[in-house]
């Protein structure tokens, strides 16, 4: 299981994340520099080894597969998501974030998705480490969700 880290500051990565139907997938500009992948389903969060900071998401996902519940933005702080190194994680490598992060969500009214579970407990905390996309953080440095907002 991968750890997740976070560091509270006022510098996130910067961008737009957009849902584009046709393609069924998500995609974040500009690019950024990044060369480690963690898959959750078909979302991939990308990270940049010298850093190990998560960047943004990424990656397909048909409207198909989410199920329409109501959502609320989590109560977040802005800042950075840092993936524990470890000796089997190297550059340039897909890794498959083995949990109970499998289903997905979505509210059309307040444009908001979610991917993991989407209720929030009190000890988790909720970083948004990119423009509109928030990861929250259970107390065991395991990965809960994340919120996309697309507004």
């Amino acid at each position: 299981m991968f750890k997740f880290y976070y560091k509270i500051t006022p510098e996130i990565c910067e961008g737009e994340i957009k849902y584009r139907d046709k393609e069924y997938s998500f995609d974040f500009f500009p690019y950024r520099n990044s060369d480690i992948y963690i898959l959750l389903n078909y979302i991939t969060i990308s990270i940049e080894s010298s850093t190990m900071e998560a960047k943004y998401i990424w990656g397909c996902s048909p409207r198909t597969n989410w199920i329409e519940q109501k959502l609320a933005i989590p109560n977040y702080k802005k800042g950075k998501i840092i993936l524990e190194k470890n000796d089997k994680i190297q550059s340039g490598m897909a890794y498959d974030y083995v949990s109970d992060i499998v289903k997905e969500y979505f509210d059309s009214e307040a444009q908001i998705y979610c991917i993991g579970d989407y209720k929030i407990d009190e000890e988790d905390t909720c970083i948004e480490f990119a423009t509109n996309i928030i990861a929250t953080i259970k107390p065991n440095n395991e990965l809960k969700n994340i919120y996309v907002l697309l507004k």
